[in-house]
C-alpha cells in the first residue's frame, strides 16, 4: 500500500491538523471496528455512550406535548424547598 498524502485547504493551525490526523488514524486502525461490533450504528446506546465519553448528558426524547406536561412544567417552575431550605 502506498503512502497517503493529505492536503488541507485552507491550512489549519497545528492543533486542528493534529486532531484531524488523529481521527483519521483512529478510523483507519485495523482493529477499530472490532470494539463497536456489538453496537448498532444507529442505536441509542451508542449515541448515549458517545455523549457520556464527551462529558455531556444523554439526550432524552420527551413524550408528545400535552396539557398534563404543561401543567407539570408550570408547577416545577414555582417549586421551592419550603421550610427545609435550599
Amino acid at each position: 500500500m502506498g503512502a497517503m498524502q493529505i492536503q488541507f485547504h485552507p491550512t489549519p493551525d497545528d492543533d486542528t491538523a493534529a486532531a484531524i490526523l488523529a481521527a483519521l488514524a483512529c478510523c483507519l486502525e485495523p482493529g477499530a471496528d472490532a470494539a463497536d461490533a456489538d453496537c448498532l450504528p444507529g442505536s441509542a446506546w451508542r449515541a448515549a455512550g458517545q455523549l457520556d465519553a464527551q462529558g455531556l448528558p444523554a439526550a432524552r426524547m420527551p413524550g408528545p406535548p400535552a396539557w398534563p406536561s404543561a401543567d407539570r412544567a408550570r408547577r416545577a417552575a414555582r417549586w421551592s424547598a419550603g421550610i427545609v431550605g435550599s
